[in-house]
């Protein structure tokens, strides 16, 4: 069994930990149960708390979703999650989203 939470708005909510061994980082990170999901996305606000090297992302890939489209660098990774029988391992194609630009300072 893995346990998780629910959030204040009632959603599904796991705390594993994101490898990305390209960029030699391993954090604790909040994922967001979706089962009807065909992919695992790291949010602009989860990407900046991990430190992501945004400037070593390869080529975007847009993806479009019911919000609109966003842009989203592709990178292998692993996730571990922790349940009865122990830890396991399983491996992922991430879809990293960048931090929107500041915007221009105001005349």
């Amino acid at each position: 069994m893995i346990i998780g939470r629910f959030d204040d708005w009632g959603r599904p909510i796991l705390r594993a930990r994101l490898l990305i061994p390209r960029f030699d980082i391993s954090r604790q990170v909040n994922f967001l149960v979706d089962t009807g999901a065909s992919g695992t996305c790291l949010h602009p606000n989860d990407s900046r708390h991990i430190q992501i090297p945004f400037d070593e992302l390869g080529e975007p890939h847009f993806a479009i979703g019911v919000g609109g489209s966003q842009s989203y660098y592709r990178e292998s990774a692993l996730v571990m999650l922790n349940d009865s029988a122990g830890d396991r391992t399983f491996d992922i194609t991430l879809a990293i989203a960048i931090p929107p630009p500041p915007p221009p300072p105001h005349p």
